[in-house]
């Protein structure tokens, strides 16, 4: 009998891609991505994976807490930190309804909410910065020899 073992991608890729369909369900981001396309002015969100801690947890199983970076942000004109923290409470409550994600992982907590100003060169953005850890497990085979 062999030992299951699931390949990362399997148990990683399908948290982020949770995330964004979450977001995206509440349709008001003009654009939800990890970051690959260009910006705009728009009302975005990043979907971004962060560092992954990983615990041995037992004989052939380890324990991964994932950070997930959720970045909303806007440059228009005028808008303002109190403007966008209302779509940022949304998208955090719209998080916490299911916290394995759709079964994902085990579960994802929020360790940050931090709404303010971010600069990239002359551009200046108003946005916030969220954070979750995921929890999931991933089994290894035991050695052969």
């Amino acid at each position: 009998m062999s030992d299951p073992y699931t390949n990362l991608e399997d148990l990683y890729e399908p948290i982020i891609e949770a995330f964004k369909a979450e977001l995206e369900d509440l349709g008001i981001f003009d654009k939800i991505s990890e970051g690959e396309e260009l910006y705009t002015q728009d009302l975005e969100a990043w979907v971004l994976p962060g560092r992954d801690r990983i615990e041995h947890a037992g004989m052939h199983m380890l324990h991964h807490f994932l950070e997930v970076n959720v970045i909303i942000f806007t440059s228009a004109e005028g808008s303002m930190p109190q403007d966008l923290r209302p779509h940022g409470h949304q998208a955090y409550n719209k998080l916490m309804e299911d916290i394995t994600h759709g079964g994902t992982c085990k579960w994802a907590m929020p360790t940050l909410f931090h709404p303010g100003y971010m600069q990239v060169n002359d551009l200046l953005t108003v946005g916030i910065l969220m954070q979750f850890t995921a929890h999931f497990m991933q089994f290894y085979p035991l050695p052969t020899s």
